[in-house]
């Protein structure tokens, strides 16, 4: 493919994200989860995107900003959809910040918040308005199967690899972000393999089969190990949760699902890692997870050495300070306790409770609905994907999909009783000799 049709690609996704969210706010959710992946496709077919990083950035605020904007003109409360959660992750956010006023390098921790401000007040902030209940969900997911899905074959088939990410284009031999591909491919791995649609259930199940085994492919050719073991933890951990363990039936669609997902992952091994590829040695790998845990220790050292900053913490951002660490440790919840004390981890903690007690009242309240349970599968996997990458790589300021994936499970159980099933309605009981209901004909 072309520059010119890649451009025309990236163009049409874009176009693609606002016309769907003119029509169904909620596609704004997969918006958020594909920016990154949509702006490695368009840094390596346009060299003025290359050049102009954040212009997707802005793009896809925009967008999220006009879908909520058609919601409050179509009647909807959007501020009714700040909850408990929400205002965990707020005051997470309100406490780093504040914690600046005694951060050893205030000018570095500036530098880090002008990065992450935008996708923090698009992803935490806004998006989440935009979900009121499983439908809207259910639709946001739905479009991250579609626009994921294209972006994925895309950036598979068609983009210019180099060694782990794909060539930007205009600058050489420079690479994007292979994290941000690999995070895509994770997050559409969980949707194709749990949310079921509404209609040919076997053709769509096949499909989406196909989809899980190319996201998997892209992860592997990433090179990126944390997302990968990421994405096959929480594919194994949801299928309980997608599919009923104690009927045949229940456990057939597992056995597919788990040789697919062994069959994808070893042809992805064997046609995108080299033999001379050092990054899959089990060395190499307890050689980057030693150097991590070199820098959490730097960090928690600097945290124990005053009772006064183990309560309140070192300043957010402060593991960049070179007398610090010099960089950030690549462990969020490590950081949140040398950076935030243990009043931030507190309340980090408390934001992983909500998600987890969404997910336990959500598994009662989807018990006899397979779709539903599909649905909170999807839910669930995109929380665990960003918790377990969380503890290998970023930072807290800058993991606003994790913090949007804990809103939104945390949020499950309500929206599951704001409507029933998105996908099909529980057959209503009519009386006997009672006039037969047509429900369907006035939706």
């Amino acid at each position: 493919m072309n520059s010119t049709a890649q451009l025309a690609l990236y163009g049409a996704l874009l176009a693609g994200f606002l016309l769907a969210a003119l029509w169904r706010p909620p596609v704004s959710i997969a918006a958020i989860l594909c920016i990154y992946g949509l702006k490695q496709w368009g840094q390596t077919s346009s060299a003025w995107l290359a050049a102009h990083g954040t212009f997707t950035n802005f793009a896809i605020g925009v967008i999220v900003l006009i879908a909520l904007v058609v919601r409050a003109m179509r009647g909807k409360c959007v501020l009714c959809n700040v909850r408990g959660s929400t205002a965990a992750v707020i005051a997470l956010y309100l406490y780093a910040l504040l914690s600046l006023l005694w951060t050893p390098r205030p000018d570095l921790a500036l530098d880090m918040w002008g990065a992450g401000a935008p996708y923090v007040v698009t992803a935490v902030l806004l998006a989440p308005l935009a979900v009121h209940d499983s439908e809207d969900l259910y639709r946001g997911y739905f479009a991250l199967l579609i626009f994921g899905g294209v972006l994925v074959f895309a950036l598979l088939l068609f983009a210019k690899w180099g060694d782990r990410g794909v060539l930007i284009s205009g600058v050489g031999t420079d690479e994007t972000n292979p994290l941000a591909i690999a995070s895509l491919g994770g997050a559409v791995a969980g949707a194709a393999m749990f949310l079921r649609t509404r209609r040919f259930p076997v053709v769509s199940w096949i499909l989406r089969l196909v989809l899980v085994a190319a996201a998997l492919a892209v992860v592997v050719k990433t090179g990126s190990r944390g997302q990968l073991i990421a994405t096959l933890g929480t594919l194994v951990l949801m299928l309980p949760v997608a599919f009923n363990l104690s009927q045949v039936r229940g456990l057939i669609p597992i056995l597919i699902a788990v040789a697919v997902v062994g069959f994808a992952a070893q042809y992805a091994a064997q046609q995108y890692i080299r033999h001379d590829d050092d990054r899959w040695s089990q060395s190499d790998a307890a050689s980057a997870t030693s150097e991590r845990w070199k820098m959490c220790q730097a960090l928690l050292s600097h945290w124990a050495e005053s009772p006064g900053t183990m309560l309140v913490g070192l300043g957010n951002s402060a593991a960049l300070d070179p007398d610090v660490v010099g960089y950030y440790p690549h462990d969020v919840p490590i950081e949140t306790l040398g950076e935030e004390g243990v009043l931030g981890l507190a309340i980090y903690l408390g934001i992983n409770g909500l998600a987890l007690s969404g997910l336990l009242k959500g598994l009662r309240a989807t018990k006899h609905d397979p779709r539903l349970r599909g649905l909170l599968a999807v839910a669930g996997a995109n929380y665990l994907f960003t918790l377990m990458t969380t503890l290998k790589e970023g930072n807290m300021v800058g993991s606003a999909e994790f913090f949007l994936a804990a809103i939104l499970l945390a949020r499950m159980p309500e929206m599951l009783s704001a409507k029933s099933s998105p996908v099909e309605a529980p057959a209503e009981e009519v009386p006997a000799r009672a006039i037969p209901r047509f429900a369907n004909m006035m939706r």
